[in-house]
């Protein structure tokens, strides 16, 4: 394998890099503070609904946990069978359902 030296057209084209001229430097003035002034704005809605949106999904997690315990364990134990159970685990998807929507209209109406 040898290594082969680059001609001199080539070098040429590779010494001659960039230079800031070519373009003018109005261009370049006003595209870096086009830029500058993009950084630096902070979009304020996003950020803002951060919050409650965290909010509501930590009360919802909370609130499912006492509300599961109260359909699958509460009421009477005599009451035992397998339309019972099926019964009680209906109820605990209609409350997980009916979380979930909750939780989806706020998050689409506070965007």
């Amino acid at each position: 394998m040898s290594y082969q030296m680059p001609s001199e057209g080539e070098s040429q084209r590779y010494q001659s890099g960039y230079s800031a001229g070519e373009l003018g430097s109005s261009y370049s003035d006003s595209f870096g503070s086009q830029q500058s002034q993009k950084i630096g704005q902070i979009p304020s809605s996003p950020s803002s609904t951060i919050g409650p949106r965290l909010a509501l999904a930590i009360v919802s997690v909370v609130m499912l946990v006492p509300l599961s315990a109260i359909i699958l364990l509460g009421g009477s134990s005599s009451m035992e069978g397998f339309g019972f159970i099926v019964s009680r685990l209906i109820a605990l998807g209609l409350v997980c359902i009916t979380i979930a929507i909750i939780n989806v209209v706020f998050n689409f109406k506070h965007v």
